[in-house]
Formats: C-alpha cells, sequence, structure tokens
C-alpha cells in the first residue's frame, strides 16, 4: 500500500526531529505511544440521532466524552454543547436517542451538572451503564483534580469528523486521534493550547492531521495533565478553532460535585 504523502509542515516537523539523537526519538516515540494509548483507553463515542438503521448514517451527530468515579459514583463528562444538540433534534424528532458506547438513555433526569459559559455537562451513570460502555473509568486520587497551569503539558483525545465513516444500515466507524501538546494559556474556567505543527510528530498512524482537517466531533474527549510523566486527567475539549488552531478545553474542577 502506497504511504501517504506529509503535509509540508509534518515534513519539517520530521525533519526537525531527526536531528535528535537516534535514542532520544526512540525515547520520545515509545513514551508518546504509551501516554497516547493509556489516554485513548478512556475515550467513549457518543451518538445522537435515530437507532436501528432507520436513518442514514451521515444524521447521526457524533461527539466525546470520559466516565469518572466520583467518589462511589460513576459520572459521565462531555461537552454541554453536546447536550443542548440531543434536546435540539429531540424536539424535532421524539426518535432520536442519546447514546454513549452502546448504552442509550434519556440524559435529563441524569444531570448532575450543567454549565453553557464553561461547556460542560456531568450525567450520572448507573453501574449497569458501565457494562455497556466501551473505555475505562478514570479513578480520580482527589477530586476536583487540579487544573493545569501556562507551560504545562497535557494529553487528549478524541474522535474527530476527519475519520469518520458513515457505513450502510445506519453504522457510524469513528476513529481516535489524540495529541501531547503545551497549555498557552490559561482563566480559571478555560485553558487553551496551540497545535504548533513545527514541533509535532506522529507516534502511530499515518500522519498528523493536516491544516485544515475537521476535528470537531473531538468534543468532550479527556484532557490529562502530564504529571511526572503520568497522566491525570483534569479536563475535557470544548471546542476546536480552525482559524489559528486553538484546541478550547475546560478543566472538571468546574463542575460543582459532592465526593460521595
Amino acid at each position: 500500500m502506497r504511504k501517504p504523502e506529509l503535509h509540508p509542515t509534518e515534513l519539517n516537523a520530521e525533519a526537525n526531529f531527526a536531528m535528535l539523537p537516534q535514542h532520544v526519538r526512540d525515547r520520545i516515540r515509545a513514551e508518546g505511544d504509551a501516554i497516547g494509548q493509556r489516554v485513548i483507553n478512556h475515550l467513549v463515542q457518543v451518538l445522537i440521532g435515530v437507532p436501528g438503521g432507520r436513518a442514514p448514517a451521515e444524521e447521526a451527530n457524533h461527539a466525546s466524552g470520559v466516565v469518572v468515579l466520583v467518589g462511589t459514583k460513576p459520572v459521565f463528562f462531555t461537552a454541554q454543547h453536546v447536550l443542548a444538540k440531543y434536546r435540539e433534534r429531540r424536539q424535532a424528532d421524539t426518535q432520536v436517542v442519546f447514546q454513549i458506547g452502546n448504552a442509550s438513555f434519556d440524559p435529563e433526569p441524569r444531570l448532575l451538572f450543567e454549565s453553557v459559559q464553561d461547556d460542560i455537562a456531568v450525567l450520572g451513570l448507573n453501574v449497569s451503564d458501565q457494562s455497556r460502555v466501551p473505555g475505562y473509568t478514570w479513578i480520580p486520587e482527589r477530586w476536583p483534580p487540579l487544573p493545569p497551569a501556562p507551560g504545562d503539558f497535557v494529553a487528549f483525545a478524541g474522535f474527530p469528523a476527519q475519520y469518520r465513516r458513515n457505513e450502510g444500515a445506519g453504522m457510524v466507524d469513528l476513529a481516535a486521534i489524540g495529541g501531547l501538546m503545551q497549555v498557552v494559556s490559561t482563566t480559571g474556567t478555560s485553558f487553551r493550547c496551540v497545535m504548533e505543527r513545527e514541533r509535532l510528530i506522529k507516534t502511530r498512524g499515518p500522519h498528523v492531521p493536516p491544516p485544515g482537517s475537521k476535528l470537531w466531533g473531538m468534543s468532550g474527549g479527556p484532557v490529562f495533565r502530564m504529571v511526572d510523566g503520568k497522566p491525570d486527567l483534569t479536563g475535557i475539549i470544548t471546542d476546536f478553532g480552525p482559524t489559528f488552531e486553538v484546541f478550547m478545553m475546560t478543566p472538571l474542577s468546574v463542575a460543582d460535585l459532592p465526593f460521595g
């Protein structure tokens, strides 16, 4: 199979990376790959649409999320605009369902916290839901988790529209991507990362998503603060600004949840 052609920005980043000693390059790729896999292990898909193949797959909306054990209760974090999209579609068509992994339910009675301004929503899960939700449940050492500071590195993942495939019989195939980037700014209720393409190299897959890639669909995906080389869940992705290639993120600490 022919290898995909790399974008000039990726070729430049790979050239800069090639100037490092081989053992350093091997370590960076191995560590980056291991971190990426740990993050993706906690990624959960969200689908909003008419189930059972009764509507074309392209009509379904998708997003991302993460399950966290807060005290003794499993809860699901995603972006608030994902919940808003469900409400909009449900009002127009009562057949529309909200599904995370393989679990479908009405999110309204499960709502534990919602902030339009900070673009974050939290839903309560039943223990039985967890067996139908692929992806690991994150168990934090403390609650709320610490938000990142400018200069910190964070690892994140989500299901971008760029790599979605709409199959027959209403099936949607989602592919995950992730990244490790530096926080450039924080406000206390949000933080941001910029895709510094001169430093982005791939650790798996065919390429880094080229400029102009459709990265929406990653909303709600988990964001992990790197602490002594290990990931610690800190927030979720809420938006992507394609013009300046900026990821907007919200810390989980914004959600007012009791630890118990």
